[in-house]
C-alpha cells in the first residue's frame, strides 16, 4: 500500500479511536475506547459451566497490539482465582459477554497479577 493511499484511509478513522490507559507500573498501554473492562478489575465469569471470579490481565489489543478496535477489545486474558481469592491459573481469550464486573479495585488486581507472575517465574 502506498503512503498517499494509507494517509487517505487514515483520515476516515474516527478521532479518539485509541486512548491511553496507564497501568500501575506507569507504562502506557494502548486501549480501545470500546473496551468494557481494564487490567486489574475483578470480574465474575462463566467458565466451563461454572461461575468463577477472575482478574482481567488485558484485552487482546493491550497484550498483542492494536488490531480491529471492536472485536479485539471484547476478548480478554484473565487470571482465574481460587475460592479463597488467590491466583490459580491464567486463560485466554474470554469474551466480555460472559463477564460481569465485581470490583473495580485495580490496584489490588495488579498486585494479584504480579504475585501470580512472580510465583510462576519461581517455578520455572
Amino acid at each position: 500500500m502506498n503512503r498517499r493511499l494509507f494517509t487517505k484511509l487514515l483520515a476516515f478513522l474516527p478521532l479518539g479511536l485509541f486512548a491511553k490507559e496507564n497501568t500501575i507500573d506507569n507504562k502506557p498501554k494502548i486501549t480501545s475506547k470500546y473496551q468494557k473492562f481494564f487490567r486489574g478489575q475483578r470480574v465474575h465469569i462463566l467458565y466451563d459451566y461454572d461461575d468463577v471470579d477472575a482478574i482481567i490481565e488485558g484485552s487482546y489489543n493491550e497484550l498483542c497490539g492494536p488490531t480491529h478496535p471492536y472485536s479485539a477489545s471484547s476478548i480478554y486474558r484473565v487470571l482465574i482465582l481460587k475460592e479463597d481469592g488467590t491466583p490459580h491459573y491464567s486463560i485466554a481469550w474470554r469474551n466480555e459477554r460472559c463477564m460481569t464486573l465485581v470490583n473495580n479495585n485495580r490496584d489490588k488486581g495488579e498486585q494479584l497479577i504480579q504475585d501470580y507472575l512472580d510465583d510462576y517465574a519461581d517455578k520455572r
